[in-house]
């Protein structure tokens, strides 16, 4: 959440839905890439998992549900990241916190000690001092989900583009009529991309819309998801499922 000047490991603190862990998508990273949010090894990202007890390829037998505060935010990074590493068994929580908060669910309230839960990041980070320091654009065990800078610059250069490219930015920041967040990176978008933004997949609510209602925003942004050429999305949001097994273990994201 450093983006949005908020702490979740501070929020998930505070309160949470009872049994949920705590997952940094900014600290399980490659620590030694000056780029933000680089997935970090396998053996890392399998380490990270076990300090919170969660078997990254599933082998715990129980699935895995996600969530953030935001309602539909950073938790469809964490889903990517899980498929990444292994995992099927990966849902997102429709709405998130705020909607299980607005049903009336139970939450825990209960002291957490803020170091337990950031010590799966530690833990990333001496994994990650331990790999090859030659080592980097790390794709997990599941390589066709992750696209790396020269794949993207091939594709967008080439005459014949291998897959398409989806930015989900808003629509101001993909046209470069804004300053970008993030200091040091141009306005605009990468040559041949689409742009969805990914607050249009979601209700007021923020809530996934349905199906058909998805499937006409990706066709009115001229996408056309039957196609067999691949699309690859600049931030991984996903047609995820519209209901969680809420008896799974819940993963809180920031």
């Amino acid at each position: 959440m450093s983006d949005l000047k908020r702490s979740g490991s501070k929020e998930h603190c505070e309160r949470r839905i009872p049994g949920a862990k705590f997952f940094d998508i900014d600290g399980v990273s490659d620590s030694r890439n000056p780029s933000p949010h680089m997935l970090p090894s396998t053996e890392a990202f399998k380490r990270a998992c076990a300090t919170i007890g969660i078997a990254p390829g599933g082998e715990d037998a129980r699935p895995v549900v996600v969530y953030d505060t935001n309602g539909m935010f950073s938790a469809a990074r964490a889903w990517w990241m899980f498929r990444v590493f292994g995992r099927d068994d990966i849902f997102v929580l429709d709405g998130g916190f705020p909607a299980w908060e607005r049903a009336g669910f139970d939450l825990d309230t209960n002291p957490v000690d803020v170091n337990d839960v950031k010590a799966h990041v530690s833990e990333c980070k001496k994994a990650m001092e331990c790999e090859n320091a030659d080592m980097r654009d790390f794709k997990g065990i599941r390589s066709d989900l992750v696209k790396t800078k020269a794949e993207m610059v091939e594709n967008a250069t080439s005459t014949s583009p291998a897959f398409r490219v989806v930015d989900a930015r808003g629509n101001v920041r993909f046209r470069g009529e804004t300053v970008e967040p993030r200091a040091g990176v141009r306005s605009g978008h990468i040559p041949g991309s689409r742009n969805l933004f990914f607050g249009d997949l979601l209700d007021d609510a923020k809530r996934f819309k349905s199906v058909a209602e998805m499937e006409s925003a990706f066709a009115r942004a001229g996408i056309d998801l039957m196609n067999t050429k691949k699309v690859q999305s600049l931030r991984p949001v996903a047609l995820a499922p519209r209901r969680a097994f809420l008896r799974s273990p819940c993963t809180s994201v920031g």
